[in-house]
């Protein structure tokens, strides 16, 4: 069954000093108390890609043919999220969203979907840039997310 990202919420909690990146789990958020991040335009994607090494190996069977590269996984780099609100200088959740990308230190996030499910984790807020676009529109932010754990989902 298909659910959609219509009324999912994006929350921000506290601010995780001296955080090593790590894996976590729902038991890591808590009693966290969250600031929900208002105005949600678009939720991007979480993405990352593992780094390999490759090794070219000639094929025994056949070592007329050219080589076949073989690949392993040898780390997974942090995954980035790119989330965009429409601008609101009074949501004390877009504040703390321009504060957490002043720091040093990342925060812990939540996205709610409408189903009731949740994923939760730890992001560095790596830019916060205006997004203008066309003379009519709403302007919005643009804040760049760099996770240092994981994704826990709770159903």
């Amino acid at each position: 069954m298909f659910f959609a990202t219509s009324g999912t919420s994006l929350h921000i909690g506290a601010v995780r000093q001296d955080w090593t990146a790590r894996q976590v789990s729902a038991s890591d958020f808590t009693g966290e108390a969250w600031t929900q991040v208002n105005g949600l335009y678009s939720l991007g994607q979480i993405s990352g890609e593992w780094q390999t090494n490759a090794t070219m190996l000639p094929d025994p069977c056949d070592p007329d043919n050219p080589p076949i590269p073989d690949h392993q996984k040898i780390a997974r780099p942090a995954q980035t999220m790119e989330v965009v609100t429409a601008q609101n200088d009074a949501d004390a959740g877009q504040l703390l969203m321009l504060s957490a990308e002043n720091s040093v230190n990342p925060h812990a996030f939540m996205l709610t979907f409408a189903n009731g499910s949740s994923r939760q984790f730890i992001a560095h807020v790596m830019s916060a840039g205006e997004i203008m676009d066309e003379a009519n529109s709403v302007v919005c932010w643009s804040f760049g997310l760099l996770l240092q754990s994981n994704i826990a989902r709770s159903a």
